[in-house]
C-alpha cells in the first residue's frame, strides 16, 4: 500500500499494465478523484475476499476500457474509438477486459493479507444506487489515476477500497 489514504501508487499499476500490454509504453498519473457516479458510461469491476465479501471496486471509463482491452490483443485503436462512440464495449474487447481486471486482482494481494478475486466486470449505462454505491461514497481509501496507453486513447481508472454490508 502507498500512503495513507492511497490504495496503489502510478508506478504499480503502470508495471502491471505495462507486462500484461506486451510491453507497450503505459503512463500513469495520479488526477483528480471520478465523481460520483461516473458519467456513463462506465465499466464497474467489483473483487471479493475469498470469504465472498465484496472489498475493491475499480470504474474505468470506457476510453480507457476500450483502448486497454484493444491493446491486449492488438485490436486497432480505431475499433476501440468505435466502441467510445457506440457506448459499448464488443464481446472481444469485453472479454480482453474482464482479463485486464482479472490480473488486476494481484495489486489487492498480499502475503499477510485475505487473498482477493475478481467478483464480477460489468459496462454500466446508469447510475449506480443501493449497497455499493453507498459504501463507494465512503471508501477506506482510494486511488485516481490517468492512464495513458501508447498507440491507443487516455482515460480514468479509479480504485475504491470498500465495506459493503
Amino acid at each position: 500500500m502507498a500512503e495513507q489514504g492511497t490504495l496503489l501508487t502510478p508506478d504499480a499499476l503502470s508495471k502491471v499494465l505495462t507486462d500484461l500490454l506486451m510491453d507497450r509504453r503505459v503512463n500513469v498519473n495520479k488526477s483528480a478523484p471520478m465523481r460520483l457516479p461516473p458519467p456513463a458510461p462506465f465499466v464497474l469491476a467489483t473483487y471479493k475476499s475469498d470469504d465472498g465479501k465484496s472489498a475493491f471496486v475499480c470504474v474505468s471509463d470506457l476510453a480507457l476500457a476500450s483502448a486497454a482491452s484493444a491493446a491486449l490483443t492488438l485490436i486497432p485503436p480505431n475499433v476501440a474509438a468505435e466502441s467510445v462512440r457506440a457506448g459499448k464495449l464488443s464481446e472481444e474487447l469485453s472479454e480482453n477486459v474482464r482479463e485486464i481486471f482479472n490480473v488486476c486482482a494481484g495489486l489487492f494481494n498480499r502475503p499477510d493479507a485475505p487473498h482477493f478475486v475478481l467478483e464480477e466486470v460489468t459496462v454500466q449505462s446508469k447510475t449506480l444506487s443501493g449497497p455499493l454505491a453507498a459504501a463507494m461514497a465512503k471508501p477506506r481509501a482510494r486511488s485516481d489515476f490517468e492512464v495513458s496507453i501508447s498507440g491507443y486513447s487516455s482515460g480514468k481508472l479509479s480504485i475504491w477500497a470498500i465495506n459493503v454490508g
